[in-house]
Formats: structure tokens, C-alpha cells, sequence
């Protein structure tokens, strides 16, 4: 993105917040939804039927898939930071400390301010309608607090359909249904709940979720994903490029691992394989190699740390970034690295040799990865010299075994044929009709 976009986005969410709390003060429900439709961006420009989307992370990048594959619809997304700053206005902060998206639902938290905002949303969005036109709205998430009465006033009062395609839900095997615990006192308000696999649908109704039944739900599958089975030239491996996905070690093993010894080695054994990695970089400068962190300060300060005190000179051929797009990092490079990662997922689905560190020696009460019953398909680093043999041979290091990818992407991403983007898409408009 050019300096200019930056400024211009920049600018736009300025002006649309001044604009957001300038219409709060005055208690005008019209200005907001001004406000609103000036600031919802456009994703694509044709459809037949209109779709609010609350802007999130990940989910933006499924929502772009949609409009790019799909034909019907057409999405545009307001950022959640918005409807935050309404939430927030209504509720005191004092009642909003209090309140969190396991007990939203069942405790009186923020009472009063969650009915006023209710009020002012139900005045509010059907001037929005009006305006943007809203057939239905698309979440990535049923959990959001700033979220909960936007889809009551949707369900309850306007008659649009609410639809949640769920974002969250990949994980190790094995390991969703301790996860669904925390939704326990969760409720779903909406019309539908699309899923990523059969697993997580299982578990999610499984766990007597209040508004959640086999009806509301449906498995698609992962749209973002679709672009890789899109992509003619996968197996074409054009650049000597690694894309590194760097991991935060604290993050990793928080739960992974209890016993506090066992988890400062392989906070360590994180360490190293970073260390591996820029020292492949230093001995083979015809590699280049992407270390790509997520985009927290403190993920990309560790990755630079790393790489400063283990190289004294600048590194030509290694970029350490927290903003390059990852679909264009795998259909480029050669080789994906990274720690339980969906990025390694990815790189599976686009033929690509894929590496990861080992740590089933210090985890061995759990699956701890994503490839328990399916090891053939990753690559294990248990050394440096191992993780140099791998990647100067990886030609060698790319599975073959058709059925047990075939397998292993069905438990994942549902069928892996590319078509999730038009699954969702037809769900979207089959509940719209049904709705009206």
C-alpha cells in the first residue's frame, strides 16, 4: 500500500470518527447512519443482494474472497471499531469492565446502557438501510460484545437476517471441545451460523450453546482459502523464496504445556529455530527469506531481536515484516515454515514443502499440531542440520500421498474443491428469501 492510500485511509477514519461521536453528542441516529455509510467501504461493486459486513481481521480476507468468487452479492464492510465507539458511548466504562462476551447474556451488567443502545440502533439502521442498502449482515464472530444487539435489533425488529460465518475454530485435533467450554454461556442471536468444518459443528451444538441447533448451522468451509485452488500456477515454483511464519513463544505453549521446565525449553527450541533460520539465510544467499510475523508490535520485536543478536551485519537476503499479504508469500515461495500455524494448512493445500519444528518429545500427554494422523504431510526439523538438509533439497520434501492430503484437508477446510466462497454465498441468499 502507497504512502498516499495510507493517508487517504487515514484521513477517512478521522473524519468518520469525528463524525461518529459529533452525532452521538447530538443524539442524532440520522448523522451516525451518515457517518456509517460514508465510512463502509465497498468490497465489490455489483449483486443483487446487499451485505452489511462488521469488519474484522481474517474475516475481511474471507469476506474479499466472497466477492471475488461469488456473483450475487454485494458486500460492504464497516469496521467493528465503529460500532465499538457507539457501544461505548451508551455504556458507562465503569459497567463496560464489567461486562464480557461469556456473561453479556446472563449477568445485568451495563443494564440500561445496553437497552439504549438497543433503542438507538433500531433507530438508526434502517436509515442505514436506506441509504447502503442492507439485505442482510455478515459476522466473522457471535461473541463481540459491541455486536450482541446489533444482531438482536436485526433479528427482532427489522427483519434482516443476522449470519455469522465463524472465524474461529481451527485447531489442534482433538482440542475443540475443551475450546467450546469457554462459548458455554455464549448465545447466538441470528438467523444462521456457517462453519469451517464438520468438527467444530459438531462440538458447537454438542455444547447446548443457547440459540445454536443442527438447523441454524451449516458447514461451508474456509473462502479464503479458495484463491489457492484457483491459483493455475501452484505447482510452479517460480522464486528460491522461504516464507518463514514466525511464532511468539509465550503464545504457543501458554496452554500447550504446564510443567514450567518443559516450557522454557521449548521456548528456547523456539529460539533456535529462528536462530536456524537466519543462519540458513547467512550460508545460502541465493535463498531469500520472508519472516513474516502477525501484526502486533511485540511479534515483529521478537523476530528483530532475534535476528540482532544472532547477526552482527545486515542480512541482504532476509526481510522481517508484520504487513505482507500471506496468500502471495506461499504461492511464491518454495518452502512454508512455522509452528502451528494455518499457514502451514495453506501450503499443503498449494503443494508447497512445508517445515515445522518439533516438539512431540516435550508435549506427549496431547496432540500438540495440526498433523497428528497425517505426520507424512509435514516436514519435522529436529536440528539445524535437518532443517538445512530439508531446505536445500526440498524438491525431495513435498508429499505425494494424494489420499492422506485428500483426508486431511476434509477434517480442516471441509471439501477441498475451492467452491466455499459459493457455498457461503448460497446460504447467504437461501436465508435472505426465507427471511423475507
Amino acid at each position: 500500500m502507497n504512502l498516499l492510500k495510507k493517508i487517504k485511509i487515514k484521513l477517512k477514519s478521522v473524519a468518520t470518527d469525528f463524525g461518529i461521536k459529533t452525532s452521538l453528542k447530538f443524539n442524532s441516529p440520522f448523522l451516525t447512519a451518515v457517518a456509517l455509510a460514508i465510512a463502509a467501504s465497498s468490497v465489490n461493486r455489483a449483486g443483487k443482494y446487499h451485505v452489511l459486513c462488521l469488519g474484522r481481521s481474517i474475516f475481511t480476507n474471507d469476506v474479499e474472497a466472497l466477492a471475488y468468487f461469488g456473483t450475487n452479492i454485494r458486500y460492504k464492510v464497516l469496521n467493528l471499531h465503529y460500532w465499538h465507539m457507539i457501544y461505548d458511548h451508551f455504556i458507562p466504562a465503569d459497567e463496560r469492565k464489567k461486562i464480557s462476551e461469556s456473561n453479556y447474556h446472563n449477568q445485568p451488567y451495563g443494564q440500561i446502557g445496553k437497552k439504549r443502545y438497543n433503542l438507538y440502533l433500531t433507530a438508526m439502521l434502517p436509515i442505514l438501510k436506506k441509504i447502503i442498502g442492507i439485505d442482510a449482515v455478515l459476522a466473522g464472530n457471535f461473541g463481540y460484545v459491541a455486536q450482541q444487539e446489533i444482531a438482536a435489533v436485526c433479528e427482532h425488529k427489522l427483519n434482516i437476517p443476522y449470519i455469522v460465518l465463524h472465524k474461529e475454530g481451527l485447531t489442534i485435533p482433538g482440542t475443540y471441545a475443551r475450546k467450546v467450554k469457554l462459548y458455554q454461556d455464549y448465545k447466538f442471536v441470528g438467523s444462521k451460523l456457517l462453519l469451517y468444518n464438520e468438527d467444530i459443528q459438531k462440538n458447537l451444538i454438542n455444547a447446548n450453546i443457547s440459540g445454536i441447533n443442527p438447523d441454524k448451522t451449516i458447514v461451508v468451509g474456509i473462502p479464503r482459502f479458495d484463491y489457492y485452488f484457483a491459483d493455475k500456477n501452484n505447482k510452479k515454483n517460480k522464486l528460491k523464496q522461504i516464507a518463514f511464519f514466525s511464532f511468539y513463544p509465550k503464545d504457543k505453549f501458554k496452554f500447550l504445556i504446564k510443567d514450567k521446565h518443559k516450557r522454557k525449553i521449548a521456548e528456547t527450541r523456539c529460539d533456535n529455530f529462528h536462530k536456524w533460520i537466519i543462519n540458513f539465510a547467512k550460508k545460502n544467499p541465493d535463498y531469500k527469506i520472508i519472516i513474516k510475523t502477525k501484526a502486533a508490535g511485540y511479534y515483529l520485536k521478537y523476530a528483530q531481536n532475534v535476528y540482532q543478536q544472532n547477526s552482527s551485519n545486515s542480512i541482504k537476503n532476509i526481510i522481517i515484516t508484520n504487513s505482507a499479504d500471506p496468500f502471495k508469500l506461499i504461492t511464491d515461495s518454495i518452502i512454508i515454515t512455522g509452528f502451528n500455524s494455518t499457514t502451514l494448512i495453506e501450503g499443503i493445500i498449494n503443494y508447497k514443502t512445508v517445515i515445522s519444528p518439533y516438539f512431540g518429545d516435550l508435549i506427549t500427554d496431547r496432540y500438540w499440531d495440526y498433523f497428528p494422523h497425517y505426520p507424512q504431510l509435514i516436514n519435522y526439523a529436529k536440528s539445524e542440520s535437518e532443517l538445512f538438509e530439508i531446505m536445500l533439497k526440498y524438491n525431495q520434501h513435498i508429499s505425494n500421498d494424494s489420499k492422506a492430503k485428500k483426508e486431511f484437508l476434509y477434517s480442516q477446510i471441509f471439501t477441498p474443491d475451492g467452491q466455499a466462497s459459493l457455498r457461503v454465498e448460497k446460504e447467504i441468499i437461501k436465508t435472505i428469501i426465507n427471511q423475507k
